[in-house]
C-alpha cells in the first residue's frame, strides 16, 4: 500500500486480485445488478475510447461508468497487443483506476493484466446467454 497526500491508495496485483477475486455466481448477480441499472438509466457511462495501432497490431481501450448513488467509480484502461503470444506474452493487459465518487481521488490501483478482462468477458457472455436462453423458452412457450 502506498500513502500519498494522506490518502491512502491500495495498490493490488494480479496475484493478489486472483486470490480475492473468485469466478463463481455471485460475481455474475453483481454484474446482472450493473446491467439492470444500465437498463434503469441509474448509470453514467460514456462510449468507449478506442484507438487502434495496426503497424503493431494492437489495440487500447478505455472504458469508464458510474452507478447514481455508489461510492466510486472505475476507470479500466485495457490495451490487446495480438503480436504477444509469440513473444511469450499474453495478449491482454490493463490496469483499473478506483477512484472515490465524492472527491475524486484514487483509492485503488489495480494491477489487472489479463484476468479481469477474461473474467468480466466471461461474465458477461454468460448473462447474454442466460437473457437469449430466457427470452428463446418465453417466445418457444407463449407460441
Amino acid at each position: 500500500m502506498v500513502q500519498l497526500m494522506s490518502n491512502k491508495i491500495f495498490i493490488l496485483s494480479e496475484k493478489e486480485i486472483k486470490s480475492l477475486v473468485k469466478l463463481d455466481l455471485n460475481i455474475i448477480d453483481e454484474i446482472e445488478k450493473a446491467f439492470i441499472a444500465l437498463a434503469k438509466g441509474e448509470v453514467e457511462m460514456p462510449p468507449i475510447l478506442s484507438m487502434e495501432m495496426k503497424d503493431q497490431r494492437g489495440e487500447v481501450d478505455v472504458k469508464t461508468a458510474y452507478i447514481k448513488n455508489f461510492d466510486g467509480f472505475a476507470v479500466k484502461i485495457s490495451p490487446g497487443f495480438f503480436n504477444n503470444p509469440s513473444l511469450g506474452l499474453p495478449s491482454l493487459n490493463g490496469l483499473m483506476v478506483l477512484f472515490s465518487s465524492k472527491t475524486g481521488l484514487v483509492q485503488s490501483l489495480l494491477l489487472v493484466k489479463h484476468i479481469l478482462c477474461q473474467m468480466d468477458w466471461f461474465c458477461e457472455n454468460v448473462l447474454k446467454w442466460g437473457l437469449y436462453c430466457t427470452t428463446t423458452c418465453w417466445f418457444h412457450i407463449r407460441r
